[in-house]
């Protein structure tokens, strides 16, 4: 959720939706995100995740011949 939010741009009401949660239990669990990013172990895996939905999304996309 969290990554949704942070690398997607997503609403909290939009990621909410998506997982089938409400606003207000999104915006925990996001803020329980941030606090754990004071280790560097979180923030180093949370970094290349975020990389890697980057990479996924901006990748060119494929399309079948005809």
């Amino acid at each position: 959720m969290y990554l949704s939010h942070i690398a997607f741009g997503w609403t909290l009401e939009r990621v909410g939706h998506v997982f089938g949660m409400n606003r207000t239990t999104v915006s925990a669990a996001c803020r329980w995100v941030e606090d754990e990013r004071d280790s560097r172990a979180i923030d180093d895996l949370l970094e290349q995740l975020e990389a890697c939905i980057a990479g996924l999304y901006d990748a060119p996309r494929w399309e079948m011949p005809q």
